[in-house]
């Protein structure tokens, strides 16, 4: 069954996140942790802004004569990212006190910086498939909770939402993807995954 290989297909693409070391000490290392440590920082835009000028910092050591240029690049970015988090912040106003479900652990950098809802996940982490017990008590939480909207994710399977919301007065939003894996590479690649994303969140929410 594919319950097994979306495990591995996104322990590839994630690959990235292992040196962060966190999932040692569980004695697994094949599975990312999302509940103990969220490696989608860059789902806050204010990550993102810091990281530009650490980057610019270390390109200016390793290349002092441009140092003005990668500062200047650095700046310029940082103003794209604030114009781009008000423009997000608008978008998600409607949509704040939405509940809202998520398909795994990996929009608290997200929710945070926007003031979102978000009541919880599906799965636990990333090779996790809930089984039917899980699933039912979901369910019940999610409608207790208050959700309005639940998110797939793309790059896994969509069945495992088909069966939370079955029965469920659940709307069920485009697939996000927080880490921009169906996007053309390049320099709007950014501003394009987070555009999407909010766009997704605040359709749903206003019941589109």
């Amino acid at each position: 069954g594919h319950s097994d290989d979306h495990g591995h297909e996104h322990e590839e693409e994630h690959g990235h996140n292992d040196e962060h070391g966190h999932d040692d000490a569980h004695g697994h290392s094949h599975d990312h942790h999302h509940g103990d440590v969220d490696a989608h920082a860059w789902l806050n835009p204010d990550n993102a802004a810091l990281w530009l000028s650490a980057i610019a910092e270390r390109l200016a050591t390793m290349d002092p004569d441009n140092a003005a240029t990668y500062e200047a690049n650095a700046e310029a970015g940082r103003a794209r990212i604030e114009d781009l988090k008000a423009e997000l912040e608008t978008i998600l106003a409607p949509a704040r006190d939405t509940g809202i479900v998520v398909y795994h652990d990996a929009y608290g950098y997200f929710a945070n910086s926007f003031g979102l809802n978000v009541l919880g996940a599906i799965t636990l982490g990333d090779a996790a498939s809930p089984g039917a017990a899980r699933l039912s008590t979901i369910r019940a939480n999610l409608t207790d909770a208050g959700a309005e909207c639940i998110f797939p994710e793309v790059n896994h399977p969509d069945a495992y939402v088909a069966l939370v919301t079955e029965g469920a007065t659940l709307r069920v939003g485009r697939p996000l993807d927080p880490a921009g894996t169906m996007l053309d590479p390049g320099p709007a690649l950014y501003e394009t995954l987070m555009r999407d994303m909010v766009q997704a969140i605040a359709d749903c929410a206003a019941g589109e």
